[in-house]
């Protein structure tokens, strides 16, 4: 999961869908240009995470969930 937090912060599409670099991160300033691109610091981020359920069963749609009522 790191690689792709990290990789977003080099690259974001463009109006053509081109993937353009924008923030070149490095060892010393990866967490700054996460915070710049996220408007979160990495320790938020993580501290966000922390008690996050890593459980299927709690991210399942209900059984009688159908798409015509999402959309109504």
């Amino acid at each position: 999961m790191f690689s792709l937090l990290l990789n977003s912060l080099n690259t974001v599409p463009n109006s053509s869908g081109d993937e353009v670099s924008i923030t070149n991160p490095t060892d010393s300033n990866w967490k700054s240009k996460f915070q710049e691109v996220f408007s979160i610091s990495v320790d938020s981020f993580y501290g966000n995470l922390k008690d996050y359920a890593n459980d299927i069963n709690t991210v399942l749609p209900n059984e009688s969930l159908q798409l015509q009522n999402i959309f109504k």
